[in-house]
């Protein structure tokens, strides 16, 4: 026998009222929807506005559910003004995100035969230093000399023989 957990329905109009009704877990849109049609719009109708807190996707299948059982089509239609809005607000947030992201990276740049300090995290990487207390150990490890550039922000250093990291480091 399954468990059942209450779910609320809230209608407000002149007054408030609150319906929990037992679902069965898991429960799909498909059944929330018949328990709602059973007990809430035999009541009192269709909702003129319907406030969901679920995600995105269960609320369209709970209204995609709810017009099939009341025999209303759903019809929507894209214009090219909408096409074009979407097109400007996407490109708007992704320059956003874009420009936040960059504001926090600098640009560094080393020559061979440098030496550099490896930022590693001691809990992981335990191959390179050996400590006896992980949470004092330090951030940073080296200096390590630059070999060779691999790339426009890659390096490989000279790690110790005992170290089982790759020597290749992206900065």
């Amino acid at each position: 026998m399954r468990s059942k957990y209450p779910h609320l329905f809230e209608r407000s109009g002149l007054g408030k009222h609150n319906h929990f009704l037992a679902l069965s877990h898991p429960f799909t849109a498909k059944t929330e929807v018949g328990v709602f049609c059973k007990e809430i719009v035999r009541l009192y109708g269709l909702p003129r506005s319907i406030l969901s807190d679920r995600d995105v996707v269960f609320t369209s299948a709970f209204l995609q559910e709810l017009f099939c059982l009341s025999r209303t089509r759903l019809s929507a239609r894209r214009t090219r003004s909408n096409v074009r809005d979407t097109a400007f607000h996407s490109m708007k947030a992704q320059s956003s995100l874009k420009t936040q992201a960059d504001s926090k990276r600098s640009n560094l740049s080393f020559n061979v035969g440098d030496a550099v300090f490896l930022h590693l995290r001691p809990y992981l990487q335990k191959s390179s230093v050996k400590r006896l207390n992980e949470n004092l150990s330090p951030r940073y490890f080296g200096t390590y000399k630059i070999v060779r550039r691999v790339g426009p922000v890659s390096y490989e250093l000279q790690l110790p023989q005992t170290s089982k990291i790759h020597p290749i480091f992206h900065v």
